[in-house]
Parts: structure tokens; sequence; C-alpha cells
């Protein structure tokens, strides 16, 4: 069964085309800042972990970790004892008060230069109940009571996974008496490294907790997004490459990678190029309309369709500029032409995943099937960008599809297009939805959740960041972005300690200016300043009313 593809169409109330930016606001901001105990846990790669995946995941990690599910707004780090402490900013007293939790146990072999260690992470799936691995090789069950008080976690089951091999947790499920997580892992591949994904379910039977299934699954490239739905019947992955369930002890696999490789060298085409175009020729059975055909491509992956049939989908060998692309339609002929971004590169093959190595000799236009008309009769017509943002922005960018990948048929029901922007911001997962993201959407960011409600799935658009994309790619050396639950505003923080605070529709109070028509105040956008106390920032945090800056030795709250 073939995907569904949907190119998502932001909601028209959610945006603002007359908005005018951010003004600078120079009022004072309260803030609180303390000095840590115990410095805060850091685990850095080995020499032997230089790819640019390891970088990703090391130094873009937040080491503070959100708990939306409860109503106090507090947060939770892990100290160089390995002890997960909870701290909160008491707004009565104006004081930042901690309390210590529950210890990772002591390991012999802990952060051993040569090791394949990761830093301890914690996800919550219940009001009670929270998941833990410490980088290492062991995962742990918690009970953590009522997180708005003080009590002291307990160790509900613990158990080494995945053969001993480190691993982080990336996202969590509790469903009944069934638990799913996704523990990810980097592992070299004999071409390159790749992220590895293995999704396992835990079951509790009689107050005993024992491992049910594994599935594991493979990322190549540069994936931003990967999490559960929240019935567990499916995984969305956002990444420039395809992700693949290679492993599944309750489903037999079914190998589809030749038979649809097969699919592609079948088709009767072919293709050329010369140093600055590619252009590649579809010989149909019967003449053929242009209304009939239609073609999506942006950046690096490219879809032609007639009518009901894919001719092909896919991701191309390298990048084009995709508003340069032509369609020219003549009675059983379809040409269509891209122009290389890299001017004199040489392409091996048509598409990247594929071996379409077959190529005819000669230039753009030259050595067309004998059955083809003359190339002068050719009706040609421009496919224009259908991606709002444009693609000089994202020169050195590869496409993003956002897929759907069921859990038992391992098939692919769902891909959306999200451009050549990668996912910027990720929020916290809700009950009943995955957690929502952001891609940049001309100078703004929209902010999607993924939905699957009544056998209807859909990529629903929740709200717009404005300006935000603009800005946040304009940063040199940006490092974390957040945003609270609430959308009110948006922090970045760059690897310079600067930190950035972005409040949009902010009522005037003290202005005198009244609409005379409606009543209403003008509303402003505010853009405020901030220095954190040291250059090392390693994790910035969001709640509606405040932002946690949290360094190596001290913490800050400020009052946004």
């Amino acid at each position: 069964m073939e995907p569904q593809f949907i190119d998502p169409v932001p909601d028209k109330n959610l945006l603002d085309y007359n908005f005018e930016g951010y003004r600078v606001s120079l009022k004072n901001t309260k803030i609180e800042s303390v000095e840590l105990v115990n410095p805060v846990l850091i685990v850095r790669p080995n020499r032997k972990r230089y790819s640019l995946l390891h970088a990703r995941i090391f130094d873009l990690h937040n080491y503070i970790i959100g708990d939306r599910s409860n109503s106090s707004e507090h947060i939770y780090y892990i100290d160089k004892t390995r002890s997960v402490r909870k701290a909160k900013y008491d707004a009565i007293i104006r004081k930042i008060e901690f309390c210590k939790l529950w210890t990772f146990p002591d390991q012999e072999e802990v952060i051993c230069k040569d090791s394949n260690t990761y830093n301890p992470t914690i996800k919550f799936v219940s009001d009670n109940l929270a998941i833990a691995s410490d980088g290492i090789k062991t995962f742990f069950l918690l009970e953590t009571g009522d997180r708005n008080s003080g009590v002291k976690w307990k160790t509900l089951h613990s158990e080494e996974l995945l053969q001993g091999k480190g691993f982080f947790i990336q996202d969590a499920v509790l469903k009944d008496l069934e638990l799913h997580a996704l523990l990810c892992s980097i592992e070299h591949g004999p071409k390159r490294t790749y992220l590895a994904v293995h999704w396992i379910t835990l079951i509790n039977e009689s107050n005993i907790w024992r491992q049910k299934s594994l599935k594991e699954l493979t990322v190549e490239g540069d994936c931003g997004y990967i999490y559960l739905e929240r019935s567990c019947e499916a995984i969305y992955v956002a990444s420039t490459t395809s992700c693949k369930f290679v492993f599944d002890s309750e489903n037999i696999i079914m190998d589809t990678g030749d038979e649809k490789r097969d699919h592609i060298t079948k088709l009767d085409f072919k293709w050329s190029q010369d140093s600055k175009y590619v252009a590649v020729h579809f010989l149909m059975p019967d003449d053929i309309k242009k209304e009939d055909v239609n073609v999506n491509c942006t950046g690096s992956y490219i879809t032609v369709q007639h009518k009901n049939t894919r001719l092909i989908d896919g991701a191309l060998y390298s990048v084009v500029h995709s508003y340069l692309t032509t369609m020219s339609v003549s009675k059983n002929l379809l040409e269509l032409t891209f122009a290389k971004v890299e001017e004199g590169d040489e392409w091996s093959s048509l598409l990247r995943d594929y071996d379409t190595g077959r190529q005819y000799v000669g230039g753009i236009g030259d050595n067309l099937d004998d059955s083809s008309d003359d190339m002068d009769d050719l009706e040609q017509e421009f496919v224009f960008n259908r991606d709002p943002v444009e693609q000089c922005d994202y020169t050195n960018s590869e496409h993003q599809i956002l897929e759907r990948l069921c859990a038992t048929s391992h098939n692919i029901t769902h891909r959306w297009s999200l451009g050549v922007s990668p996912v910027i911001i990720t929020m916290e997962p809700e009950d009943r939805y995955p957690p929502s993201f952001g891609v940049q959407y001309d100078v703004d960011v929209c902010i999607w959740q993924p939905r699957c409600e009544s056998n209807s799935i859909e990529l629903k658009h929740n709200a717009t960041l404005l300006a935000l994309g603009y800005i946040q790619s304009t940063t040199e050396r940006k490092k974390f972005m957040s945003c609270p639950s609430n959308y009110e505003f948006t922090v970045i923080c760059d690897m310079s300690r600067h930190i950035f605070l972005y409040r949009q529709d902010r009522i005037m109070e003290a202005s005198e200016l009244i609409n005379r028509r409606t009543g209403a105040r003008p509303k402003r956008a505010e853009q405020r300043s901030l220095t954190a106390l040291s250059d090392d920032v390693l994790g910035v945090y969001a709640v509606p009313l405040g932002i946690y800056i949290l360094g190596e030795t001290y913490l800050m709250y400020i009052e946004a």
C-alpha cells in the first residue's frame, strides 16, 4: 500500500502578515540565581566518537528535565553525585528551592573514557511513574509519587538492556499495563554513522515487570523528531532519509526494499546530466496532458505522479534549485529538468536510495528515444517551488519528511513534506498526542501537532511564533530554543551565554492610545536581552511565568 503524501497547509487564522517585528524593552527583569551544591553531571564523547551525529546528541543535549504533566512549575537535573534534584522558584519568597529525590546506583565503569556512554536521561510516563537511563547500560522504572511534593522516588524495576550497550531515552508511553519506550544509540555502519532506535515494550504481570517485545529501526539521515503515537500503534520520524524497521520480535518484517528498487528500475525513463542540469525523460504508453501530471520538487526530494500512478518518489542524489525545475509534455513524452545547486557535481545515480544508474550518453535534450517527437513541439512550464521558504536560505540543507510508520505492518502510512527547514523546536508531549514541533514557514515558525483520532490522521497547525523563523536562523551559534505550553513567549540562547526573550501580542497597559472604533488598546511585540552567569549554558526550559537557565555550577530563574 502506497503511503499517503500530504502537504501541510498552515491555518491562515494563526498567521499575521501585518506583523511589524519586535521592539527592544529596557524595563528591569527580575532574575534569581543560586550556586549549585554539586556541579551538573556532564558526559562528553571521547575521541573515537567524532561524527556530526555525536556532536548534535552531546553538544545540544538539554540538561534540564521538564515536567508539564504537573501544575507546579519545577524542573529537574542530575548532578555529579548522580543524584536527581528538583528545583522550584517560589515567587512569594523570591527564592529557588532544591530537593534531592533519587540517586543512580554506583557503576564501576561509570564514564569510562573508552566506553559507549551517554548522558543520563529521565522521562515521565504518568503522574506517579518515570523511567530513567544511566547512559551506560541500565534501565530503571521509578515510582515518583506526587511530584508536586518532595516525596523520595523508589525503584520498581531495573534491568540491563541492549546487551550492555549504552543508550538514552527518547520517548515513553504508558498504555494500560504496557510500557513502551524508545531507546536510542549511535551505531557505525559500513558507509556512515546512523541512529539506532530500539522500541522496547515492558508488561506488568502480578506487579512484576518483564520485557515483552523489541522492535528496532534505523535512521541514517539528519533526524530531528522521533516520537511514539500515544496509542503505540505507530511511530513518527522526521528526517532527511526514510526510517525503516530492521527487527521485530513479534511480527515478521517483509523486505520490500528489493521490490521497490525493482519498481524504480523497471520504470520507463532515462536521465542525463551536464555540469549544470539534470534531465529525466518518461515514455508514457498513451498521450498525456500536463494537468494530469503532479510534480512536487523541494530541494532534494522529488515526487512525480501521473493520475493515480506514482512515477518517482524519493530523494535526489544531490540538491537542486526547486524553483528552476521545468516540466515539458508532448504526446507520450514527459521531461523534467533540474538545475544543480553545486555546478559541476557529477551524479552517479538519479535517486540517492536506489540504483538508477541508467544514464544515456549525451547532453541535456540529446539522444531521446526514437518514439519521441521533436523537442521544438514540447509544451513547457515551470514547476514553482511549493515551499514558502526561499531555497537560498538553506543552500546546505536537505529536504525534511515526516513519516508515520505502522508498528505491525512496518509500512509508511503517511508522509508530510516539511520543506528544507529542520525541526527547530519540540514541545513536551500531551496525554493524548505526541509532542508538537516547530518548522520554519516563511519568516515565522509554525507549530504542528500530529494527531490520530477516530481513524483520522492529520498534522494540525497549533500556533505560530511570529518572525521567529527569521530571527533564529540569523542568531549566530544558536544552541537552545524553548517556549511554554501557552506559546506566549519564546527564548533563544546561543553558545556565548546570550539569552533573547521574545514576547508577542502584549497589551500596552500604560499607553493612552485607544482604538476609537473597537475600544481596544494597541499591542506590541517585546524583545529582551539578558546574559547568563557563565559561558557554558547547559539547559534552558520555559514555563508559563518564567525561564530556567542551567549552567554547570549555577541555576537562574528569569521572570518572563
